[in-house]
């Protein structure tokens, strides 16, 4: 079973002077316990590409199934770039358990379900259950409006920009939150310009250019042969770009800081820090 977006397109506006294709000929494959990172500059359909897996808009060609059926609310959770602003509930704890109560989901475990959530995002049940969602930081916002997808326990989750504007504490909880939902069976896909924080830490990468897939493949792939950030008119991350001004070699980028700090000072192979024997005792560094 998986997740399946099949040929879908997107335009806004349609039949209006104010027309703007988003989406054009899109497919994409997440399974259960596996992550996507989805890359591309401003414009090039990321966020519709979400909104439209979500089923939140429903694509003009093509179609997306979950599980073998049309996709449906809650379903796929989407977490928005600023999920704080959809709080609205007079106590958190009410907050987080709106969504199961939207599924049919009985009183009683709707409400156990969001202390549940509460806790897997690292909130004390107790202390913030009957706060209003108004008085939290911006940090615990987040985390609050997090843990109102996790209580409906979708099977799949997208989120768009999930550490845009937070702090360490803030980025180290999403990281965090990534393991936690693969590690229960949870397939997601992320949106995010911070590719240095998720490229070496999922599964797959989708590059958009203009409306459209240019590359997809797996993350160690595109780790290994950083060129292919080009089509998608897109720089390298710091520390492969680092790699390519020493003369790495194709295929042997690593996002191994200690393999690359001893392969940039000499104990390395020549070729690149990945998968490369070091010189002196004979160990393996790098990705596998």
């Amino acid at each position: 079973m998986s997740l399946l977006v099949e040929s879908i397109s997107y335009e806004y506006a349609k039949g209006t002077t104010l027309s703007h294709r988003a989406l054009e000929d899109i497919s994409l494959a997440v399974q259960p316990g596996e992550s996507t990172l989805v890359i591309g500059s401003t414009g090039s359909g990321k966020s519709t590409l979400l909104r439209v897996t979500a089923g939140l808009l429903k694509p003009d060609k093509g179609s997306v199934t979950c599980d073998g059926a049309p996709v449906e609310a809650g379903k796929v959770g989407m977490v928005f770039q600023q999920p704080e602003s959809q709080l609205f509930a007079e106590t958190i704890l009410g907050d987080i358990a709106f969504g199961p109560l939207n599924l049919g989901i009985p009183h009683d475990k709707a409400y156990e379900r969001a202390e549940d959530a509460l806790m897997r995002v690292g909130l004390d049940v107790e202390e913030f259950k009957g706060r209003s969602p108004f008085s939290l930081s911006g940090g615990q916002a987040r985390r609050v409006a997090i843990a109102g997808i996790l209580a409906m326990q979708p099977p799949y989750m997208v989120l768009d920009e999930p550490t845009a504007g937070l702090d360490g504490a803030g980025r180290a909880f999403i990281e965090r939150l990534l393991v936690d939902l693969r590690s229960n069976g949870t397939g997601v896909i992320v949106v995010s310009h911070d590719v240095d924080e998720f490229l070496p830490k999922v599964d797959h990468v989708i590059l958009l250019a203009e409306r459209r897939i240019v590359w997809k493949g797996l993350a160690r792939e595109l780790i290994g042969n950083p060129y292919l950030f080009s089509r998608a008119n897109l720089p390298m991350p710091d520390l492969l770009a680092f790699q390519e001004d020493l003369g790495c070699m194709k295929g042997s980028y690593s996002f191994d800081v200690e393999a690359v700090a001893a392969w940039a000072l000499g104990g390395y192979c020549v070729g690149g820090p990945a998968g490369h024997i070091h010189a002196e005792h004979g160990m393996v560094g790098g990705e596998d």
